[in-house]
């Protein structure tokens, strides 16, 4: 399972990096939301996607509901839809509804609010089928 990262917060980034590291055959780090989509655009165009996204939703440059938009769009173009596209896990503080629903409208799917625990992350990990 190829993982991005994408998280501004260090401690976070490293609490998901550390419970990542040992389930994932690779883990990469974006720091923001551009940096997000142009290393997922780097995974894609190199034909090595990723199968995961963990995705937060605060950040600078762009934030997580406008990164996970433009990978959705781009996919469409591609003409990958539904499941076929990458899997994103939103990863945030934000427990309302209004970002639950953009999220997954925007099609992400997992949203795990903050937090961030070994459990919450492996049992995400699972449902998606990789473990």
């Amino acid at each position: 399972m190829k993982v991005l990262i994408v998280e501004d917060e260090p401690i976070s980034r490293k609490v998901l990096h550390t419970i990542l590291e040992n389930v994932a055959t690779e883990c990469l780090i974006a720091v923001n939301g551009e940096d997000a989509f142009d290393k997922y655009l780097e995974a894609v165009e190199s034909n090595t996607p990723f199968d995961v996204i963990f995705l937060d939703v605060m950040m600078p440059e762009a934030n997580g509901q406008e990164a996970l938009a433009a990978i959705r769009e781009y996919e469409t173009e591609l003409g990958i839809v539904g499941d076929s596209g990458v899997k994103v896990i939103m990863t945030t503080a934000l427990d309302d509804g209004k970002n639950i629903y953009q999220a997954h409208a925007n099609g992400c799917v997992d949203y795990i609010v903050k937090p961030i625990s070994r459990d919450k992350i492996l049992k995400a990990v699972e449902r998606l089928g990789f473990s």
